[in-house]
């Protein structure tokens, strides 16, 4: 992955201020832990990383009404193997979608061939492309919410595991 130069903390914390795309990575041990990106109209996107360094969820947030942002997608996958994670093939797939008043729709997608499971479900396939069938159900919408990060407050501790701000842009994961 080729990331961009970082600019100054200045530089980011006026890019905030003037409503302007950037992005913050925050690393430990020369590790990315996390990329979050501000868009415009308040809209966040965080990525996570895990420990092999594979981007391995997606969490998008937009204002709600209350002044806090809620969590609309979490999608998290699952690779087979490093080949897998690069090509950006992965093996399993699940989103969980929110809308303003709590409604959560959760969706598994499994791609390419599977082990045969030993529980039986009607759904399950041991090869190709398929889906479980999607949960729907009502939660308290406080589940979903968040505070607006405080970026500009970040503590010596956080600074110290390697914040880093670099310019927000479409990133190719390939």
């Amino acid at each position: 992955m080729t990331r961009p130069d970082p600019m100054s903390r200045a530089l980011a914390a006026r890019r905030h201020a003037a409503g302007t795309d950037y992005s913050v990575l925050l690393s430990a041990r020369e590790r990315p832990l996390a990329l979050v990106e501000r868009w415009p109209r308040d809209i966040w996107g965080t990525y996570l990383f895990d420990d092999r360094s594979w981007r391995m969820q997606m969490i998008d947030l937009t204002p709600h009404h209350t002044g806090a942002l809620l969590v609309r997608w979490d999608t998290r996958w699952q690779f087979s193997n490093e080949q897998g994670y690069a090509s950006g093939k992965w093996h399993v797939q699940e989103t969980t979608t929110v809308s303003a008043d709590g409604q959560v729709e959760v969706t598994t997608e499994f791609a390419g061939p599977r082990e045969a499971s030993t529980e039986e479900r009607p759904h399950d396939r041991t090869s190709g492309p398929s889906s479980d069938p999607v949960r729907r159900f009502a939660a308290p919408v406080e589940d979903f919410l968040c505070p607006v990060p405080e970026i500009w407050g970040c503590s010596a501790r956080a600074s110290s595991t390697g914040l880093a701000w670099i310019p927000a842009q479409r990133h190719s994961w390939t």
